[in-house]
């Protein structure tokens, strides 16, 4: 497969040792619109800065179409970089803050006005166009970013939080357009968020990085659905973590003995798990099964796991149960508004998964149960 944009063993150190990114490796496809996510500090913000050039390599190679751009300064890049705050000159017009990255790199006037006016017309921005940055809505300001950062007509657009400062309702209404405005433009956006929610809508993939490096880069649906290690499933979605020892492994089941009782989940895809090894038993929040355990039934039955209702939280149309386990610790099961009442606080449950929907992985350095 031809790869448009590859980063290849990507290295940022600072001075006293401090490595911010370490081999971080990625390839995309044009048109391709992939998130990076992680937690503060892990890196996602400097990969983006050393792609655009305002970071330089401390080793590793960064290719454009087989072309090394690693060693070209910031302007020279066939990239444009949209930030959290949008960076727009406020004493400047819409129109002025569009023209700015095209007089940089000195397009002709005639070429200019039609580029401009194109970015207008597409953003909505014409009836505003005379109005000066500090004037203009978040998302006005929003809209003259992505114009001002389309306008050069950039090969990859690089997009640093870029809807941090929004309100909830209007960052909502800016994913939609984005993922749109993506499709009809057609180049690679590069989009760092600190949102695990907003990569999944967004985009064709996600990079999920953890102190420097990417962890795992997989598709939305195969991020939720089969975490590769510990770190993604705990940062990604609602999931219950049981930790264990693989008893038997056979026919794509793993049977892992936990604290709980013997469960089963799906080995992870080139994990390596032999008999023996310590695991993680994986279940997302939403394969979880939820029904009130017989009076004359004293422990769960052999691949379910017994528990109590021990609180409950209300989202409107479904309700989080919090169930409380043997071991103390506790899962949140959604359940919709009008079957949460059957099962009231106190209530003794059994929880149950389809064993396709758990996924079993190696245990990390830390394999307590995180639910």
């Amino acid at each position: 497969m031809q790869h448009d944009l590859e980063l290849l063993n990507l290295c940022k150190r600072y001075p006293g040792g401090h490595q911010a990114v370490d081999n971080f490796c990625l390839q995309a496809r044009r048109g391709e619109f992939i998130s990076i996510v992680g937690p503060s500090g892990c890196g996602k913000t400097t990969t983006l800065r050393m792609l655009a050039g305002f970071e330089s390599l401390s080793s590793g190679r960064i290719l454009l179409r087989g072309q090394d751009i690693g060693h070209l300064p910031p302007e020279q890049r066939p990239t444009s970089t949209i930030f959290q705050d949008f960076a727009l000159f406020p004493h400047m017009t819409v129109r002025e803050n569009i023209a700015f990255g095209l007089q940089v790199r000195r397009l002709a006037p005639a070429a200019m006005k039609a580029r401009i006016d194109h970015m207008l017309g597409l953003f909505e921005l014409d009836a505003v166009a005379g109005r000066r940055g500090s004037q203009l809505s978040g998302g006005q300001r929003q809209r003259v970013a992505l114009a001002r950062g389309l306008a050069v007509q950039p090969d990859i657009l690089l997009l640093d939080e870029p809807l941090g400062a929004l309100d909830a309702n209007l960052r909502k209404s800016i994913q939609h357009e984005l993922k749109l405005l993506q499709r009809e433009v057609g180049i690679t956006f590069l989009f760092v968020t600190h949102a695990q929610s907003e990569a999944l809508v967004l985009s064709d993939r996600v990079v999920v990085m953890n102190r420097g490096r990417a962890e795992q880069i997989a598709t939305p649906h195969t991020l939720y659905t089969r975490p590769a290690t510990p770190f993604v499933a705990r940062f990604i979605g609602r999931n219950a973590l049981l930790a264990g020892r693989v008893q038997a492994l056979g026919h794509g089941v793993a049977l892992v003995d936990t604290a709980l009782g013997l469960l089963k989940g799906s080995p992870a895809e080139n994990s390596g798990l032999r008999i023996g090894d310590r695991a993680l038993l994986v279940v997302p929040s939403e394969a979880m099964d939820l029904r009130a355990a017989p009076d004359d039934e004293t422990q769960a039955p052999e691949g379910q796991i017994a528990g109590h209702v021990s609180g409950r939280t209300y989202t409107g149309q479904t309700v989080r149960l919090q169930v409380e386990l043997a071991d103390g610790e506790c899962l949140s099961i959604k359940r919709h508004v009008d079957h949460a009442d059957d099962l009231p606080n106190a209530a003794r449950v059994q929880v149950s998964w389809p064993i396709a929907e758990a996924t079993v992985i190696p245990a990390g350095p830390d394999p307590g149960s995180c639910l």
